[in-house]
């Protein structure tokens, strides 16, 4: 006698909780998707980490294509690093960074670069820091005249800021602190 069942892939969104949301952050967490802290509402916390997913396994945030997004998921490996050694990459088509140690990515956040497709490519090296607020960025790396890696409180899921690179404000200290003075930048497609 033989049974037969269908998996269902769970349909979540902003608010949604339960099983299929502890499992989605923990399949976030062994990728080294890193996760905005408990002083965020978690409805809040468990949206961005629905956008971050999807960002990195190329699945459509903002339409509802669950079963292909759990499946993208699953099938999505810790991304590769371009380069050897210790650095920061980021990835303008994904809108990922991702910090690099001894040529392995050891964690991810999302980030969102130039909308006019304006943020430098190539490599860089960090030239000026700016602790805690210096105008509108928090948390600046300076890595090409005006460019910077730096916390905003707007990071949507694609390219919005004037040609920086943007990252969460629940992150942005923690990255400062990896990215010290002549800290190699590498920005691709």
């Amino acid at each position: 006698m033989s049974m037969h069942f269908s998996v269902i892939a769970p349909v979540l969104r902003g608010g949604s909780y339960g099983p299929a949301v502890t499992i989605l952050e923990r399949e976030l967490v062994q990728r080294h998707f890193r996760a905005p802290t408990g002083e965020r509402p978690l409805r809040e916390r468990r949206h961005r980490c629905r956008l971050r997913s999807a960002k990195a396994c190329r699945a459509d945030a903002h339409r509802n294509r669950e079963r292909r997004h759990w499946r993208a998921l699953y099938r999505t490996a810790t991304p590769q690093a371009k380069l050897s050694g210790n650095y920061i990459e980021i990835d303008k088509t994904k809108q990922l960074l991702y910090v690099v140690r001894g040529g392995k990515v050891k964690t991810i956040v999302p980030v969102s670069t130039g909308k006019t497709g304006n943020t430098p490519v190539g490599t860089f090296h960090v030239y000026r820091k700016a602790p805690g607020w210096s105008g509108a960025m928090f948390w600046a790396n300076y890595f090409l005249r005006g460019f910077a890696v730096h916390g905003y409180p707007f990071v949507p899921p694609w390219p919005a800021s004037h040609g920086c690179v943007r990252l969460p404000l629940w992150v942005a200290k923690r990255i400062y602190d990896q990215i010290p003075m002549s800290s190699r930048i590498y920005i691709h497609y």
